[in-house]
Parts: structure tokens; sequence; C-alpha cells
């Protein structure tokens, strides 16, 4: 089950082909983009968690072959890939969700479909949404990310190390002895 902040509406078809954008560049990204949002905001609890989000994530569909799925993660060197069904956010796939399959040597990764290996419950927030509230949430209910929407289209996600990232910037902004 999708556990979403956001309004759902159906993404357009081929979200699945995303581009798979450097995740080491994206850190130098997220940085830049951070400073820049703490620059202009005199109250930090008004920042969004689109400020601090890692930007258009691949994804996958669900009826594609398990070996894709793990191929991706493997490549791009990922924690976690959204999956997409006609569109729609409706889990995601880690290096260890093919643990509920049993046996891997019982399993046909190129027959099996994403779907029988992804977690359905992924979290889904909007992209204006708070950074507090959203942090707050994946503190409370131990989420390693969160899927971050837009009129129901993913857009980017959330994870810890963009969470971290935030709290560096802030505490970077404070004046000494503060």
């Amino acid at each position: 089950m999708v556990k979403q902040n956001a309004e759902s509406v159906p993404v357009k078809a081929g979200q699945e082909e995303n581009g798979a954008g450097a995740s080491r560049t994206a850190s130098a990204s997220l940085v830049r983009r951070a400073r820049q949002a703490l620059a202009h905001r005199a109250d930090i609890g008004e920042l969004q968690v689109g400020e601090f989000m890692t930007v258009a994530p691949p994804t996958i569909g669900d009826d594609q072959p398990l070996t894709d799925g793990y191929r991706l993660l493997r490549e791009l060197d990922l924690r976690h890939l959204p999956v997409l069904h006609g569109g729609k956010l409706v889990g995601l796939l880690s290096p260890r969700s093919g643990r509920s399959l049993g046996a891997v040597e019982d399993v046909d990764g190129e027959c099996t479909p994403v779907s029988e290996a992804m977690s359905p419950d992924a979290y889904a927030v909007g992209v204006h949404d708070m950074l507090r509230d959203v942090t707050a949430e994946m503190a409370e209910h131990h989420h390693e990310l969160a899927v971050v929407l837009e009129h129901g289209r993913v857009i980017g996600i959330f994870t810890t190390e963009n969470a971290l990232g935030a709290l560096s910037q802030l505490l970077a902004s404070q004046p000494p002895g503060q």
C-alpha cells in the first residue's frame, strides 16, 4: 500500500523510462539548492521537501523483469527504485525486496515481474510538503525515503541522505554558539 501525503493522480505513461541521473553529482546539486533555499528564507519552518529532494529519479514499471530492476539498482548504485503501474506509484524495489520470494535459485528473474518482489509500502509526499513534517514522519515510521509527487507524477525522492544534507545546511547557517 502506498502511503501518501499528496493527492494521487495517474502519472504519464513512459515515466518508467526516466533517465538515470548520476547520484554522486546529485549530492553536489542538492547542497547548492539547499544553500539557495536557506539564503532566501527567514523562517526555516517554511522549507519545503522539494527544495532538498533528488530530482528525476529513475523508475521501473511493475511488469518489467525483476532482473532489469536489480540491474538498474546495481548499475546506478541505488538503494530504492520507485515502481509504477500505468504511470502510478505502486511500490519500491530495493536489493532486499527479493527476500520475500524465497530461495533465489528458485526464482527466474527474467520471468518474474518486479511487482512480485517490490514492497508495496511506499511513503509518498507532495513537492510542497513542509520539510519538518516529512522528516518527522520518516523518523517516526522509519521510512528510508519519501517519493516526491507533483500532480501525481513522480518528480523526485527525498532520502535520509537528503535529510542529513538539509540538517547540515541548517546547522551551518546558524551563527556559532547559537
